[in-house]
């Protein structure tokens, strides 16, 4: 990982538009997210959040962290999850939520914004994997449109930081 962050912080400079390199503008607004799938990186969920974090202190921004969804730091929430539904390979990407502090009581790590069961953006019958799936992840593969899961926080998989 540290080489990985090494090629990142050689390489990070802004970029034309209004995102800096190696983050993409997704949907309107200047909402800037970094995908990590496209330099094929897979983390745990732990590791995927560190990540996030070194990107902005690299970037000078200490709010870079996994991405958020319906909360109010987050932004285009309908847009970057059609982005992840197509770019999804069947990995998934882990996102900012989980329910480790208390079971089925779902935050958002960045906002400390309760992401509600009744949101439809859970995939069918999820979450359900009791206490041990506590790490939130989005996955357009199996769905008609991306889904949030719960899953096994050291699975390695793709992520997304905003």
């Amino acid at each position: 990982m540290a080489a990985l962050i090494l090629f990142v912080l050689l390489s990070v400079t802004l970029a034309h538009g209004s995102c800096p390199d190696q983050f993409e503008e997704v949907g309107t607004g200047d909402c800037c997210f970094y995908f990590s799938n496209e330099e094929d990186y897979l983390a745990t969920w732990s590791e995927s959040r560190d990540y996030c974090h070194e990107l902005g202190v690299i970037l000078g921004n200490t709010t870079v962290d996994l991405a958020e969804v319906d909360t109010s730091s987050s932004c285009n929430s309908d847009a970057l999850m059609d982005t992840i539904y197509s770019k999804d390979k069947g990995l998934g990407f882990w996102m900012g939520g989980s329910d480790v502090m208390a079971e089925d009581t779902w935050v958002w790590q960045y906002s400390q914004e309760i992401l509600p069961l009744s949101s439809s953006r859970w995939g069918s019958g999820l979450p359900w994997g009791g206490t041990e799936e506590n790490c939130l992840a989005a996955d357009g593969y199996y769905y008609d449109t991306a889904q949030f899961y719960d899953g096994y926080c050291t699975t390695r998989a793709w992520f997304v930081c905003q």
